[in-house]
């Protein structure tokens, strides 16, 4: 059961690092960076303005602090930046975005309740992914569960990147 948990904790993980690189590529990118500058709530230090070699360093910094940002904000945040980015209409153009939100709220319940359901994680998954789960019942993961996460993790991964290379 460890091992099961351990891997959807580091399926995960991966996949964040996957969107934080697609966030900080895309800001970075010519056709983009005005979404890093042009946020009139970006601002830079005044210490990090004297101590920068570059404006691309100045860049580099915003894009990072948005890319942060950005990465703890919720599921559901994150797909409506890449829609109001590229106008992707991700709810529509990947699997189902519940059923994703519910892997990465249960790798949250591992992380952070020793894989017991809190009321937090019912309420953002909601009944339909609940099914039936009361708060302080143990989330298990067995062969079948590990195998859809790691089916739809991987197909949501590549279809993001494939629609955001293609815009």
């Amino acid at each position: 059961a460890m091992l099961r948990e351990s891997i959807l904790v580091q399926l995960v993980a991966a996949f964040e690092l996957l969107l934080a690189e697609l966030y900080r590529s895309t800001l970075f990118s010519r056709q983009y960076s005005k979404i890093a500058l042009g946020d009139s709530n970006a601002s830079v230090h005044m210490s990090a303005l004297l101590e920068a070699t570059s404006v691309e360093e100045v860049i580099r910094g915003l894009v990072e602090e948005r890319v942060s940002a950005q990465m703890y904000g919720s599921i559901r945040e994150w797909f409506v930046w890449f829609d109001r980015t590229f106008g992707l209409r991700a709810e529509s153009q990947l699997p189902d975005i519940g059923v994703f939100d519910e892997i990465v709220q249960r790798r949250h319940v591992i992380v952070h309740n020793d894989c017991c359901v809190s009321s937090e994680y019912l309420q953002r998954v909601g009944p339909t992914q609940a099914k039936g789960l009361t708060v302080g019942n143990r989330l298990h993961i067995d062969d079948d569960y590990l195998g859809s996460a790691i089916d739809h993790i991987f197909v949501v991964s590549v279809r993001l990147a494939s629609l955001t290379r293609d815009k």
